[in-house]
């Protein structure tokens, strides 16, 4: 159905234009795209270019003035369906500029060390550059306005360094930095923050997250340099602030090769007897996963339901890739935490995990759960 509804909205743009290049308000076909950009020749039409750099054979450079004559553009998308597979696209560094009211910036490869000194992202929404060649998004002697900003994505970006101080970004709703090797410090983030997956940052050591968070979805897995695990849960689990937590529980996975004690009643393997008399609760489980496979967990990576025999059921369903890497340890231990859990029924609670189709047998179990009858009592200090 969407690629009918795509095809009918470009039908409707090129009547509108009565087939004009340049009178388009989107341009999406890659000949489009890159003539436009290359021979300088947009308009105040322009709202919007898309380009599959896969399509892109050739170096295309882009200058600052190759944007100058389309001022009205609110989002460019210039995107690897193929992942890390690099791009002909270049931008000069010493004259780059970007336009003025973008919502929405995508830039697979980018090719730059930082964002343009001349741009100003006060208007961006969503920012996306998925393997940058970013080392930080600013100069650090300046401050960038991200007030709009709901969405920032620099996966993959294996060179980026650091990030600003995002404390401002009061809209930000979702920071992805899966797989940044080199950062090292995740600091002051807004509380507004619901999401944040920073999967595989290797050199990660540590995450400050907000005092009265609303962080709904956390995924530290594979961050082996990580050194307040127990901090961090506590803080996950007592500092979170959210109206609507029992319709949407919160999800945490860390590396961690214990229980912590204030899960109070913990049995080894996959279940464990609830209290009748349990009004609500918390959960954890202990996966191990063997080298060379590796674990991560999106946000449709469990679901979750009480059966009508009196079971809770939590299904864990994580993203399983191979690593050809070479790495000392040879199993690695994962707690998973679900917080905010409305008792209805008394009876077990049971976890599960499915593997994905791909893969036949890896070695990937629970060995543990447990469980924190009494949540409101979690202490504040390990």
């Amino acid at each position: 159905m969407h690629v009918l509804v795509e095809k009918m909205g470009k039908e409707i743009v090129r009547e509108e234009s009565k087939s004009t290049l340049q009178k388009q308000r989107i341009l999406w076909e890659h000949l489009d795209a890159r003539n436009v950009l290359r021979d300088k020749t947009g308009t105040n039409k322009i709202e919007g270019l898309a380009q599959d750099m896969c399509q892109m054979h050739d170096v295309l450079l882009i200058k600052g003035s190759s944007f100058n004559r389309m001022p009205n553009v609110k989002f460019l998308k210039f995107y690897t369906p193929l992942g890390d597979s690099g791009s002909n696209l270049r931008l000069l560094p010493d004259a780059a500029s970007l336009p003025p009211m973008l919502k929405l910036l995508h830039w697979d490869a980018y090719p730059l060390r930082t964002l343009p000194s001349l741009f100003s992202p006060q208007h961006l929404v969503e920012l996306t550059m998925r393997y940058s060649k970013l080392r930080f998004l600013c100069n650090k002697n300046r401050d960038l306005n991200l007030e709009e900003l709901k969405r920032l994505d620099v996966s993959r970006s294996k060179g980026l360094r650091e990030l600003p101080d995002l404390s401002s970004a009061m809209k930000l709703e979702e920071l992805v930095v899966e797989g940044c090797e080199k950062l090292k410090f995740l600091k002051e983030l807004p509380q507004t923050l619901k999401y944040l997956n920073a999967h595989g940052c290797k050199s990660l050591k540590n995450v400050s997250l907000p005092y009265n968070h609303y962080i709904e979805h956390l995924d530290l897995s594979d961050c082996s340099q990580l050194n307040q695990n127990e901090e961090l849960i506590t803080h996950f689990l007592t500092r979170g602030q959210n109206e609507e937590l029992q319709a949407s529980p919160r999800f945490a996975c860390i590396l961690q090769n214990v229980i912590p004690t204030y899960f109070n009643n913990q049995s080894r393997g996959s279940t464990i007897q609830l209290s009748p008399n349990l009004v609500d609760f918390y959960a954890c489980i202990m996966i191990t996963c063997a080298r060379p496979f590796h674990l991560k967990f999106s946000k449709s990576s469990y679901s979750l339901k009480w059966e009508a025999d009196g079971v809770f059921w939590f299904n864990l369903k994580p993203d399983l890739y191979l690593s050809l890497e070479t790495e000392e340890e040879e199993t690695i231990h994962h707690l998973v935490i679900i917080q905010g859990l409305n008792n209805d029924h008394a009876g077990n609670f049971l976890s599960t995990l499915q593997h994905p189709p791909r893969f036949d047998s890896p070695t990937v179990e629970i060995i543990a759960c447990g469980v924190r009858m009494n949540p409101q009592e979690i202490p504040n200090q390990i």
